[in-house]
């Protein structure tokens, strides 16, 4: 089963990630197809050497309260855009006038309704379908305390 990401070639690969303590923006680091082999990409996503040559974190925004979390967290489940999403992704995405089919950038989301709801506001094509962001986002799941030492 080979699958072939050629949107993602033509354009930057962004991927947000809603953790209990905040959001977090990767960006694809390697420009070329990730693809290959479900196997091949499954196998470099569980070693995180390999793994962080393929995204960077480019943003952090930790909840600022508890309470912040929770509302945050529950308007995520609902599909709805919270403010403090839309500032994030506001001051964190590139900036770009040109409509959401000439975007030179695309977002990887991990829901349909949060995807359309980004849609509505940011000119950004978003992704929540392909193999290649849910392959992304299980990586960063998997690794996400190693990127947050980081910061």
């Amino acid at each position: 089963f080979f699958f072939l990401q050629a949107l993602y070639n033509m354009s930057q690969l962004y991927v947000l990630f809603e953790t209990a303590t905040g959001y977090g923006l990767f960006s694809q680091v390697q420009s070329e197809e990730i693809g290959g082999s479900l196997e091949q990409v499954e196998s470099r996503v569980q070693k995180f050497s390999i793994f962080n040559q393929m995204v960077k974190l480019e943003a952090f925004a930790p909840f600022r309260s508890a309470e912040d979390a929770l509302e945050n967290i529950n308007a995520l489940s609902e599909g709805v855009l919270h403010e403090y999403l839309h500032e994030f992704l506001d001051q964190n995405l590139p900036k770009t006038k040109k409509s959401k089919k000439d975007s030179p950038f695309s977002l990887g989301v991990s829901e349909e309704k949060l995807a359309a709801s980004i849609s509505e506001v940011f000119p950004v094509k978003c992704d929540y379908r392909s193999q290649t962001v849910r392959e992304l986002i299980r990586g960063i799941r998997l690794h996400f305390t190693h990127f947050f030492k980081a910061l």
